[in-house]
């Protein structure tokens, strides 16, 4: 049996089907950034709302529920953080090759 010159053919369904099958973060019923449950890292940011204070290395979060107008220095605890999930949608693409291969 002779191999074409260009290579072996590769039948591009799986992948095609594999992709299109996918489901988004936000399509999804529960996601988080936050994988500890499972053994693994959390990557939720400091990012949130409310936010957190930095004040040279010590961090503080704003307290939740509030309008902002009515805190003293004594409504924040020191080294503590408001985290959130980052679901901003993904930048990857796929371009679709000659072969039907995702580029």
């Amino acid at each position: 049996m002779q191999t074409p010159a260009h290579g072996p053919q590769v039948n591009p369904e799986p992948i095609r089907d594999f992709l299109v099958r996918q489901l988004r973060a936000s399509q999804r019923s529960q996601y988080t950034n936050n994988l500890t449950p499972f053994g693994g890292s959390d990557f939720r940011t400091p990012f949130a709302q409310p936010g957190t204070l930095s004040i040279g290395t010590t961090l503080y979060a704003i307290p939740p529920g509030q309008d902002g107008t009515h805190l003293t220095p004594g409504s924040f605890t020191a080294n503590t953080v408001n985290l959130a999930d980052q679901l901003i949608p993904s930048a990857y693409g796929c371009v679709e090759s000659e072969a039907g291969c995702c580029l």
